[in-house]
């Protein structure tokens, strides 16, 4: 039996999820495009954002077919909080999204991907199965420490540069994720993303891709979104289609 976080190195064991953040408006957009291609989603809304934000109906809309994770109330980066307001923003948040969608919260995400161990304890008392980082690159199976999944992501609908990339690794600390950097060397993030998408397909491991629906729009990346939806969605690859909760869920029961 695994461990829990221990990697599955069995090839049935590999996984696609996808994760929003903060609750804007064109989230109803992303949504749209998940359904169409049976994809899943995970939505993290705060109750407070600064973008043009979803209002409780719609929230509760997308909370039938998608994932719905908390987001913080104010999205407040943890790292400038007290503990007290950390640990307030962290547990209002959940009672907040389980009051609209009538459904237990499992997941959350910390603004801008800022947090300290510290903070993953609160998750975890919080009564959280796990958590999402911003860190990129990564399909390696989720750490499970101080009681929670710490999950990684894959790729980032946006156009990072080379320079940005080796600066989440170092932030990180996370060097394993180089093999993957030298994999897609300068392609562009839509080629990058189906390279790596091939990659763990075969390897086994979790493919994960997240972003911004309000950075879509600004940089009109809805046609290159979609064409990686497409992509997927073709392929005959055996991989599981799981929410974040989904997978923290299936993680726990393969621990058990």
């Amino acid at each position: 039996m695994k461990k829990k976080g221990e990697e599955q190195s069995n090839l049935e064991n590999v996984f696609f999820t996808t994760s929003w953040d903060d609750g804007n408006l064109s989230d109803l957009r992303i949504a749209d495009l998940l359904q169409k291609y049976n994809l899943p989603g995970t939505f993290y809304i705060p109750f407070f954002s600064p973008k043009k934000s979803l209002d409780s109906k719609q929230i509760r809309g997308i909370s039938y077919n998608f994932d719905i994770g908390a987001h913080t109330m104010t999205h407040s980066r943890m790292t400038d909080c007290t503990d007290e307001k950390a640990r307030n923003e962290i547990i209002e948040s959940k009672k907040y999204i389980e009051d609209i969608t009538s459904k237990k919260c499992n997941s959350f995400c910390f603004p801008e991907g800022k947090f300290s161990q510290n903070h993953l304890r609160m998750v975890a008392s919080a009564g959280f199965l796990g958590c999402r980082s911003v860190e990129l690159l990564n399909n390696k199976f989720p750490q499970y420490k101080f009681g929670i999944y710490l999950l990684p992501t894959t790729f980032q609908a946006y156009p990072h540069t080379q320079l940005d990339y080796l600066k989440n690794i170092c932030k990180r600390n996370s060097l394993l994720n180089l093999t993957n950097f030298f994999k897609i060397g300068s392609l562009n993030w839509l080629n990058s993303a189906k390279l790596l998408f091939i990659d763990t397909s075969i390897k086994g491991g979790i493919f994960h891709i997240w972003g911004h629906s309000w950075e879509i729009d600004e940089m009109d990346l809805w046609n290159n979104l979609e064409n990686f939806f497409h992509f997927v969605s073709s392929c005959n690859s055996n991989f599981h289609s799981l929410d974040n909760s989904g997978l923290y869920g299936y993680l726990d029961k393969l621990a058990n």
